[in-house]
């Protein structure tokens, strides 16, 4: 059987709100020690702020005066909990998006999977199955040293 985004997820994860200011969130995403924040009204999601969003624009000038919900991202890559695993990090690697919001069908958040979440799973996958010595053979093999961007 398929394993589900549900099985990963961080639950219950840390929420903002649309009218913190960029200080207030940032600060709240440093003492929770995560680099996303779901942003939620009357408890359904609305955006996705992240840390280097927040940081990029906090050195905007009159950055003071920016609301989270004035840089948040109102498209957000969202999953039911039932999702396949495989389909979310498929997704978010081609996408090249750095998270995935859990949320249910009234859109309330349930988790979140980051990038961060997918290596930890690799990691544990490199460990059990002694995987290493493959995957970096294949990617040097891969890899063209003479290859334009």
């Amino acid at each position: 059987m398929e394993k589900s985004i549900g099985e990963f997820m961080i639950k219950s994860p840390y929420v903002g709100e649309a009218e913190m200011s960029l200080q207030e969130a940032l600060e709240f995403l440093v003492e929770c020690g995560v680099r996303h924040l779901p942003i939620v009204e009357e408890g359904k999601l609305i955006g996705l702020v992240s840390e280097r969003d927040l940081r990029a624009c906090s050195a905007l000038p009159q950055a003071d005066k920016l609301l989270v919900g004035d840089i948040m991202k109102r498209e957000v890559y969202v999953a039911k909990r039932s999702t396949p695993l495989r389909e979310i990090v498929s997704t978010m690697q081609e996408r090249k998006i750095g998270s995935a919001v859990v949320v249910n069908n009234s859109k309330e958040v349930l988790g979140i999977f980051t990038v961060i979440d997918a290596l930890g799973i690799l990691v544990d996958l490199l460990d059990e199955e002694n995987l290493e010595d493959i995957f970096v053979d294949d990617y040097y093999d891969a890899w063209d040293m003479n290859a334009r961007c």
